[in-house]
């Protein structure tokens, strides 16, 4: 459905009013990206194709990362994922380094205010390691999976969830 998502991200281009920032479009890896513009310090976000795969990249390096593993092996996220919660007909699967995000925010929350880091400790939010996700079909369903990953502390809002995973 390549040409349809296609389609679809240039009629959403098109509502860009003139007078905005725009999308710039940029070569890597001899591939044609698409490169939002972001605010000063965020990170750079870029999406584009390869082959019959749609990549959104955020950070400054990591479109040229993700075409280099696709030529190689999985990473060890991807595998683990793959491994725990195996789907015969993969559909989509999402991972989010929260980590590596909080990591890379911290500073910004902390030079904006410095009362923001804190309640964001306490909220428990910094003991999320990971946030993934895989949705496919097996030989008689659908089946979509969200799995939250923690350091193994329940504080904060994380003390609310179920230590087990819940069942139909």
């Amino acid at each position: 459905q390549q040409s349809d998502v296609k389609a679809a991200i240039a009629e959403l281009l098109a509502l860009i009013p003139p007078d905005r920032p725009q999308i710039t479009e940029e070569e890597i890896a001899n591939l044609q990206w698409h490169r939002l513009p972001m605010p000063p310090k965020a990170p750079e976000i870029r999406f584009g194709w390869k082959d019959a795969y749609f990549i959104i990249a955020v950070g400054s390096d990591t479109a040229t990362k993700v075409l280099e593993r696709m030529d190689g092996s999985a990473p060890a996220w991807l595998t683990d994922i793959r491994t725990e919660h195996p789907i015969e007909r993969e559909l989509s699967l999402g991972y989010l380094n929260v980590a590596g995000v909080l990591e890379r925010v911290r500073p910004l929350a902390e030079a904006k205010d410095p009362k923001v880091w804190p309640a964001v400790e306490t909220l428990g939010l910094t003991h999320i390691r990971a946030l993934h996700g895989i949705s496919g079909y097996d030989d008689g369903a659908c089946k979509t999976i969200a799995h939250l990953v923690t350091d193994g502390e329940r504080a904060g809002l994380l003390g609310l969830l179920p230590y087990k995973p819940l069942e139909a």
